[in-house]
């Protein structure tokens, strides 16, 4: 596990150091480019959506939603 460590803070300043893993489990691998994926793509997802926080969702006017009524032929 301090070996992952190093090799995320390296990550993290820029200074990607790829020998670090060359020995950990492959479950480990598959599980940080899974979660660096979600990272990458996170931006162009809806999940962005997260960090809005609805404040104005308890003043905000009561909606009425309303059903289209279909005609019977």
């Amino acid at each position: 596990m301090e070996i992952l460590i190093h090799y995320v803070r390296s990550i993290a300043e820029f200074q990607a150091n790829p020998q670090l893993i060359i020995n950990i489990p492959l479950i480990y691998k598959v599980h940080m480019f899974c979660g660096f994926t979600v990272f990458l793509l996170f931006p162009f997802s809806r999940l962005v959506h997260i960090w809005t926080v609805p404040l104005n969702y308890v003043v905000r006017p009561y909606q009425l939603v309303r059903s289209k009524i279909r005609s019977v032929v």
